[in-house]
């Protein structure tokens, strides 16, 4: 989201974004100013226990919140984000998804300060209702998004399906529609040459697989 790039003839998920919605806006990123490009979910089998504790941590239970606010009010003086997780001893993902949540209430009970959070007192009541309701949309969000990984239809109207239009028509472009992949899986010896060096000078170390070198080489190729 926020890549404004007109001429963007793809856009390639290594993993599995959290919701059909949010997959259609970021694969919209490709194509707006081109006849043709392509759109390419790469799943993995670590994507569901990763999205499941993505959505975890955003909406954290009400004995965490209570747990953490209860510390931050021990500390008049203040503490930081990784003070706070090892007191607590939970991971800081987890601390800072509670801080966040009581950061955004209207009157919040925590203000942060110089990089130290500290207790404004004012009343604080957990709706956990509201965050277990939220969390179970999420996951049903998820549940979709996994849906459509593993569909054999039209991909194209399964996506504007979730958006609510309800236009059944195949799109006739996709995978599925053409039955056969839209981006031919053959390289040419050279080809894979070039990958290969490039690959090497923008970091990437050992073989191909997924590795925080991507990232890297990633960032290198479009100057992020």
């Amino acid at each position: 989201m926020g890549f404004d790039k007109p001429d963007l003839s793809f856009v390639f998920h290594l993993g599995t974004p959290l919701s059909p919605a949010h997959y259609y806006q970021q694969v919209g990123r490709a194509g707006r100013a081109l006849e043709r490009a392509h759109g390419v979910l790469l799943p993995g089998p670590e994507d569901d226990a990763l999205a499941r504790r993505l959505i975890g941590d955003a909406y954290p239970p009400q004995a965490a919140l209570r747990e953490t606010l209860d510390a931050i009010e021990d500390c008049e003086d203040g503490i930081s984000d990784r003070t706070l997780a090892a007191m607590l001893d939970w991971p800081e993902a987890t601390v800072r998804s509670c801080l966040r949540v009581m950061a955004a209430e209207e009157t919040p009970p925590i203000r942060r300060s110089n990089g130290r959070w500290r207790p404004t007192f004012h009343s604080f009541t957990p709706d956990s209702e509201e965050q277990e309701r939220r969390a179970r949309q999420r996951l049903a969000e998820w549940d979709r998004m996994t849906d459509y990984a593993a569909h054999h239809g039209c991909l194209m109207r399964f996506l504007t399906g979730e958006l609510g239009d309800p236009d059944e028509t195949p799109c006739g472009r996709c995978a599925n529609c053409l039955g056969r992949p839209a981006l031919s899986p053959r390289v040419s010896r050279r080809e894979l040459k070039c990958a290969r060096n490039w690959m090497a000078q923008a970091g990437v170390k050992g073989d191909l697989a997924p590795s925080p070198g991507w990232v890297r080489a990633v960032r290198a190729l479009f100057r992020i």
